[in-house]
C-alpha cells in the first residue's frame, strides 16, 4: 500500500460544538437581556402617548414649581436655563440626561424646602426619575435621532432577485 493514500476518505462535514460554548449560552442570553433593559424601547401607541404626558408633566412641574420666585425677569439666567431644560424634556431631546438634570435641580430645591413643602418636590423628583428610566417614547426627538432603524444589506437584494 502506498504511503500517501488512506483506506477511507476523510469526512466531508465535521460537526463539533465545544463544551464551553454550550455552557455559555444561558449566560449570554441573560447578559443580552440585562443590557437591553438599559436602553429605552421607544414604545408607540398608548404607552408612547403616556410618555408624552409624563414629559409634559415633568416640564410643567419644573417650570411652575421650581421657577425662581420674583418672576422670570428677576432671575433671567436661571429662568432661561430652566426654560431650555423644560423645552428639551417636552420635546424628548436627550431625555435621560434632561431627566437627571431635572432631578438634580429638584434635589437642590428640596434642601431649601421648609415645612411640608418638601412633599411635592419629592413627588416631582420621583416622576422625573421615572421618566429618565422609562425613556422618551416613540413620539420624541430622541426616537428620531437614536431610534431603531431597518438595515437592508446588499446581499438581501441579490437573494430576493433569484
Amino acid at each position: 500500500m502506498p504511503v500517501g493514500k488512506l483506506k477511507t476518505a476523510p469526512p466531508k462535514v465535521l460537526f463539533f460544538i465545544p463544551p464551553l460554548r454550550v455552557c455559555q449560552l444561558p449566560t449570554a442570553r441573560l447578559a443580552s437581556a440585562t443590557v437591553q433593559r438599559l436602553f429605552s424601547m421607544f414604545p408607540t401607541g398608548a404607552a408612547g402617548v403616556a410618555l408624552i404626558l409624563l414629559r409634559i408633566a415633568v416640564a410643567a412641574t419644573l417650570l411652575f414649581n421650581i421657577l425662581p420666585q420674583g418672576g422670570p425677569a428677576a432671575h433671567m439666567w436661571e429662568s432661561t436655563g430652566l426654560g431650555l431644560l423644560g423645552i428639551a424634556i417636552c420635546l424628548g431631546l436627550f431625555t435621560p440626561v434632561s431627566s437627571i438634570a431635572c432631578c438634580l435641580i429638584e434635589t437642590a430645591m428640596l434642601l431649601d424646602a421648609k415645612d411640608l413643602h418638601f412633599i411635592p418636590v419629592i413627588s416631582s423628583i420621583l416622576v422625573a426619575a421615572s421618566l429618565g428610566l422609562l425613556g422618551p417614547g416613540a413620539y420624541s426627538l430622541d426616537a428620531r435621532m437614536f431610534g431603531r432603524r431597518l438595515v437592508v444589506s446588499s446581499s438581501d437584494k441579490t437573494m430576493s432577485g433569484n
